[in-house]
């Protein structure tokens, strides 16, 4: 089965646990290095408690999963 590489931050709220899924980058191919496909600094509102939130590039890590993007699923930047 194909795995999907994914890029996600989690919440920095107080209490707030929820991780947002913020850039599909496709099939996983071995490599899940984040490089320049994240901005330096970025903003993301969360789902669960939807405060907006500033976020710079070493807050993402990768996520892979079975699941392919819902459709309609946009990438945040």
């Amino acid at each position: 089965m194909a795995k999907h590489l994914y890029l996600a931050v989690t919440c920095n709220t107080p209490g707030c646990t929820s991780a947002g899924l913020i850039k599909y980058l496709g099939l996983q191919t071995g490599q899940t290095t984040i490089g320049d496909s994240v901005p330096v600094w970025f903003e993301y509102e969360c789902g669960e408690c939807h405060r907006l939130h500033h976020y710079e590039r070493e807050d993402v890590y990768p996520v892979i999963t079975d699941t392919a993007p819902p459709l309609g699923f946009e990438n945040q930047f």
